[in-house]
């Protein structure tokens, strides 16, 4: 009997008695091949495997540092050239929005292949940081030919940041949100080392129900692990979970698919 191992956590509907409640990483369902020829079943909204109708359980893709730094493994030599082009619009208008002054401190979290950081002022210090050694040392050998004595590059955890509280007078967060194992971690580590009052700036594809692509969105969830990033994540949940104060929201990119998203380091009702 052939199983079928599905990359995702698995969560049973509890009105299956025999099943009961669980939750299981990696599970391998065995004789799926076989269950094929007797139940029909469909992918709803990209997680739910369902029989005849009823819910049988539900796939939330998980992220882990491993698969992270596996994934971007692969893509560091071909990164530039993939997400070189579509993804540069976000950066430039980013750090036009950033407006950074010459003695600012700024610290670049996803710092990738260091794409974006020939548009910062020269005059600005620039921290950048990633957990890829592979995209970092694209980053590196960018830095040197560009001569970009302003910027620091340094292998880091988002979620855990080696930097004291109140370290940087700004924080850029460049397509990076749905890559960490744990957004809610990396933002109240973007938090403490982000003076009281600074500005947080996150560029980020964002789910969207209804829109055109939402349908691949879905067909990619249970492969997080693999591509490297989570293709379901809905805006709203990553605000709120940021506790912040959302200054402005503006579109960017092919389509106005990602989202450009500007923080204040700050509790919500506190802001002019």
């Amino acid at each position: 009997m052939v199983g079928f191992h599905l990359p995702a956590r698995i969560y049973f509907n509890a009105s299956f008695e025999s099943l009961g409640f669980g939750v299981y990483d990696d599970f391998t369902l065995p004789g799926l091949d076989r269950m094929l020829w007797f139940f029909s079943f469909n992918w709803m909204q990209g997680r739910e495997l369902c029989l005849h109708g009823k819910l049988l359980f539900y796939l939330e893709e998980i992220m882990d540092t491993h698969s992270v730094v596996s994934a971007y493994r692969r893509y560091a030599g071909i990164y530039d050239v993939i997400f070189g082009p579509v993804l540069e619009p976000g950066r430039r208008r980013m750090i036009e929005r950033m407006a950074c002054k010459p003695a600012e401190s700024v610290l670049e979290i996803g710092v990738g292949t260091g794409l974006s950081l020939g548009h910062y002022p020269a005059a600005t210090k620039i921290t950048g940081i990633d957990i890829s050694s592979d995209m970092l040392a694209k980053a590196a050998i960018r830095v040197k030919r560009a001569g970009l004595d302003n910027v620091s590059l340094m292998h880091m955890d988002a979620q855990q940041l080696a930097f004291d509280d109140d370290s940087f007078d700004k924080v850029a967060v460049m397509y990076v949100a749905s890559v960490v194992p744990d957004p809610d971690a990396m933002m109240q580590e973007i938090r403490r080392v982000c003076r009281p009052g600074g500005d947080i700036y996150v560029v980020n594809h964002f789910s969207q129900k209804g829109h055109g692509l939402h349908w691949l969105e879905n067909l990619a969830a249970p492969f997080a692990k693999l591509i490297g990033f989570r293709p379901l994540f809905p805006l709203a949940d990553f605000v709120a979970l940021t506790g912040l104060p959302l200054l402005e929201t503006m579109p960017v990119n092919a389509f106005g698919y990602w989202k450009l998203l500007h923080l204040r380091n700050q509790p919500i009702g506190t802001e002019n």
